[in-house]
């Protein structure tokens, strides 16, 4: 963790994947057509409805930095729900800053694990595999950032579709795989609807137990991300596929197992009400202990 390591059992209730200090003006939207100017709007109760559906749109909705003592605030408040440790994803090239993540650590009294990995900058078709690996290995044994910070996590190892066709992003991939192998550190990978992701790993000498991913049912921990987000259709324009809800996220588990700052729902969302919803659905507490206790602990548990 940013503060230095902790042991397994004191990592508690997890959260294992968010952004608190990213900048994501990369992946920005093209605005509707019937609010062009979205992207530079002001974030404000006006116009809350609008971006809730096209979160991407809005420059100041994705950027994260200068949010520091609202994030202090958030991470109190999801200690204070029963929440103990988060594991934050931001990678290079996201402006990942571990700087602030220790004082939000320090000043909140939640555990951060943050990550490292690399979103392609303008000049990732240089940067070598091995230079990928070097990166990731400094980031994990030494620290990151220039400072003494080390990362206890590979990722979020970014993968669109189709994977097929982007020598880069195989290139990261197959370069996390070989960070991991030398250090033991566990991966976290967001694949597209590509079904070969995972099987690049084994041919890197990467552990693929020790996986977490969005999706891919093979030898891994799967992840069900975006609680909370709850728009009609897709928050990406062009993509086709319809964004599911909350209640939908929450019935794949149950298949699978036999609002805070500025109008939203905070990182005690899943707490206070994804869980309470999955018990009422019939989800037990054991299953819902491993979701948020077992897997995190035995994924982030270093080898």
């Amino acid at each position: 963790m940013v503060l230095g390591p902790i042991e397994p059992e004191n990592l508690g209730k997890t959260i294992t994947h968010e952004h608190l200090v990213a900048d994501f003006s990369i992946f920005q939207a093209p605005p509707p057509k019937h609010a062009p100017h979205m992207g530079t709007m002001s974030l404000n109760v006006e116009n809350l409805g609008l971006i809730r559906q096209f979160p991407y749109s809005l420059l100041a909705n994705i950027n994260l930095h200068g949010e520091e003592h609202h994030m202090v605030e958030e991470l109190k408040f999801y200690k204070k729900n029963g929440g103990c440790s988060i594991v934050e994803c931001t990678s290079l090239g996201l402006s990942r800053d571990v700087g602030k993540l220790r004082k939000i650590s320090k000043e909140s009294g939640v555990n951060i694990i943050c990550g490292t990995d690399s979103t392609h900058p303008s000049n990732m078709d240089a940067i070598t595999q091995e230079d990928l690996v070097a990166t990731m290995v400094r980031d994990i044994t030494k620290g990151a950032d220039g400072t003494d910070v080390r990362c206890g996590v590979i990722g979020e190892v970014g993968c669109s579709w189709p994977l097929t066709d982007n020598v880069n992003e195989k290139k990261v991939l197959k370069a996390s795989a070989t960070a991991q192998s030398e250090t033991g550190c566990p991966v976290i990978i967001h694949p597209g609807r590509h079904t070969g992701t995972l099987a690049l790993l084994p041919r890197s000498s990467g552990y693929c137990r020790r996986q977490g991913l969005t999706s891919e049912p093979r030898s891994c921990l799967l992840e069900w991300g975006f609680f909370g987000l709850e728009v009609s259709g897709s928050p990406w324009q062009s993509v086709s596929t319809d964004m599911p809800n909350d209640a939908m996220r929450i019935n794949m588990i149950q298949r699978v197992t036999g609002g805070m700052h500025y109008g939203g729902h905070g990182y005690s969302h899943i707490l206070l009400h994804v869980v309470p919803m999955m018990l009422r659905k019939g989800i037990s507490q054991d299953d819902i202990n491993k979701i948020l206790i077992d897997n995190p602990r035995r994924w982030l548990t270093f080898n």
